[in-house]
């Protein structure tokens, strides 16, 4: 069950936990703070990424960032056909950042019924935005339905992207592609283009984080 997954704290000398949820793979099923004292107990801990009913939680203004590359996309470049990579389908991240995806692109149709999306998945991974797109191609390629863009729910999984272009350069259409991804990675600044993306402030997350677990663990 869940409980194995994670370290007991009996093996430690704890005095608090900062839990990157937005990292653990089914971060769905932390969702209240009885999830947490079945592994903890009485613990102090922060959770960063997502949100958990009765735990302080640090969370981004995924609406907010998702609207914005969305306007990006659909009115200053006037795109018209998405596919869309989202993560694990159990994950919190990938569900919110698919659902307002969606709703994004719903709203930009009333206004322009020739915009359209395919929604993929993958893992996260490279390799897993590599076998979306062998996915996607394989049952649209032979129509010539070719998209403008590509939206992925992070960086990694534009980047395999990327890759998937490299290893079709051969392909003048692809090469028009537009990818985006979501969290600012390191990465993303050396790729040619440069990754278009969406940037998370993991400092202040990071700084913020420790002043909550200190201040708790003091009472």
């Amino acid at each position: 069950g869940l409980i194995q997954k994670f370290p007991e704290s009996s093996n430690f000398n704890l005095d608090g936990i900062i839990l990157l949820t937005s990292v653990v793979f089914d971060n769905c099923m932390l969702t209240t703070k009885d999830d947490i004292t079945r592994i903890w107990g009485n613990l102090p801990v922060v959770s960063v990424g997502q949100k958990i009913e009765g735990v302080p939680s640090l969370l981004i203004h995924t609406d907010d960032s998702i609207k914005e590359i969305m306007e990006h996309l659909v009115k200053k470049h006037q795109y018209k056909k998405f596919i869309y990579i989202g993560g694990t389908q159990t994950h919190h991240d990938s569900i919110n950042r698919e659902k307002l995806f969606i709703k994004h692109l719903k709203q930009a149709q009333t206004l322009d019924p020739k915009i359209n999306y395919t929604i993929m998945h993958g893992n996260f991974t490279e390799q897993s935005a590599v076998r979306a797109m062998e996915e996607y191609f394989s049952k649209n390629i032979k129509s010539g339905d070719y998209p403008d863009v590509v939206v992925c729910a992070n960086d990694n999984m534009a980047l395999g992207v990327y890759k998937y272009l490299n290893l079709s350069k051969r392909n003048a259409q692809l090469q028009k592609l537009a990818v985006t991804g979501f969290d600012d990675i390191p990465q993303g600044q050396f790729t040619i283009p440069p990754l278009t993306t969406v940037h998370q402030p993991l400092d202040k997350l990071g700084e913020e984080a420790v002043n909550m677990i200190f201040a708790l663990a003091k009472g």
